[in-house]
């Protein structure tokens, strides 16, 4: 995958893979949730938003499920 992004990077254009698991459609970052990453660090929810089509409230629902998920995975693991 780094390399596809190091090639969307190096041509200045963005992905058309859009069967990608990473594809976005948010030209800007040249279609690519690793671009967005790697060229902005931390995002605000809004910021996600913006890139995914999403509302901020799903946004911020689907981060408190991931939350959710990795702490019960990790209670699990470590305390039985």
């Amino acid at each position: 995958m780094k390399y596809c992004m190091s090639q969307c990077i190096l041509k200045n254009r963005g992905c058309g893979n859009n069967e990608c698991r990473h594809w976005v459609n948010y030209e800007e970052d040249f279609n690519c949730t690793l671009v967005s990453v790697k060229e902005n660090g931390d995002m605000t929810l809004s910021e996600i938003s913006e890139r995914t089509g999403s509302s901020v409230y799903e946004v911020r629902e689907t981060l408190k499920k991931a939350l959710r998920r990795i702490k019960f995975n990790f209670d699990k693991e470590f305390f039985g």
